[in-house]
């Protein structure tokens, strides 16, 4: 009889797709950690469904930020040109009733007060520790954040 050549089990390559409401942050605040960075939109992931999943948050998270961007840039005309402070900020997204996208739990939109714009952060500990909880390589790109 024939015998069936084993298949190796299938290596997780991609967190899933939980996600968690857009969270808000100061980026001045955030930014003191030096596990948190400004994230990339640069599609990085070497299979297709995570390509997929990491063009669909980046992309997603970019348009509604540049949404926002334009609403800022108002609220600063008003603001005698000056950028809104991180509280002034907070106001304007619960006036307007902004609800920002379900991000990857590592993921947070920051707000700049000094410059007045908004970024995509990204805390690279709390990736890498849920990356190893479900058993899922680390990117060789955010190997250097994996420290105690």
């Amino acid at each position: 009889p024939a015998q069936a050549t084993p298949q190796p089990a299938a290596q997780p390559t991609a967190p899933t797709a939980s996600q968690e409401p857009g969270k808000l942050v100061d980026a001045t605040e955030a930014l003191k950690n030096p596990k948190v960075v400004v994230a990339s939109t640069k599609i990085t992931a070497e299979d297709p469904l995570s390509a997929s999943m990491q063009a669909y948050f980046s992309i997603r998270a970019k348009a509604q930020i540049l949404n926002f961007q334009h609403q800022l840039k108002i609220s600063k005309e008003l603001n005698d040109g000056k950028p809104l402070s991180y509280d002034q900020f907070m106001d304007l997204v619960h006036q307007l009733k902004v609800d920002f996208i379900a991000l990857p739990p590592w993921q947070m939109i920051g707000y700049d007060a000094k410059a007045g714009d908004l970024m995509l952060l990204e805390d690279k500990g709390e990736k890498i520790k849920r990356y190893k909880a479900a058993n899922i390589a680390i990117d060789p790109a955010d190997q250097k954040y994996d420290t105690p």
